[in-house]
């Protein structure tokens, strides 16, 4: 990034997210950077797999960036490549929607989908902030929070 903004346009998917992800981590609130960074994201966003969109969802909501128009590309660019998803990735990214208070109904009924056939893969925080961030968004998923239950017993 020495570069400045500018260097913004040849960055990659990875990139984005991983500068994103840093300068979130630090807290460091640089507005210029931030809204650089979420544009460029828009650009390429269909180039996002999902091991750079839930770090680039967790960077918005660990921030308490808001940016509508980057939260809404991440859900349409999530929902194709859901299956893709590993439990990780699903459960930090219906974390980064309930931090910001922004209820995508499609994306989080495709990561309760998800989520309930691939809940053995699930480690016990991949459990709760699951969980949690329905409880947060008020949604009542009955087999999800089953599932979860039954997952949390079972450890």
């Amino acid at each position: 990034l020495a570069g400045g903004a500018s260097s913004l346009g040849s960055m990659v998917p990875m990139d984005l997210s991983g500068a994103a992800w840093a300068f979130a981590k630090l807290t460091f609130g640089h507005e210029p950077l931030r809204h650089s960074i979420a544009a460029r994201s828009i650009a390429i966003i269909s180039e996002f797999l999902p091991q750079c969109l839930a770090p680039m969802a967790w960077s918005v909501a660990f921030i308490s960036f808001n940016d509508s128009p980057l939260l809404e590309a991440i859900a349409s660019a999530s929902l194709p490549k859901i299956e893709d998803f590993p439990s990780q990735e699903l459960s930090n990214t219906a974390w980064a929607f309930a931090k910001v208070a922004v209820c995508n109904l499609p994306l989080m009924q495709a990561i309760a989908a998800k989520s309930i056939a691939t809940l053995k893969d699930f480690q016990p925080q991949h459990l709760a902030t699951t969980a949690w961030s329905w409880a947060t968004l008020l949604l009542t998923d009955v087999p999800l929070l089953q599932a979860i239950a039954s997952s949390s017993v079972a450890i």
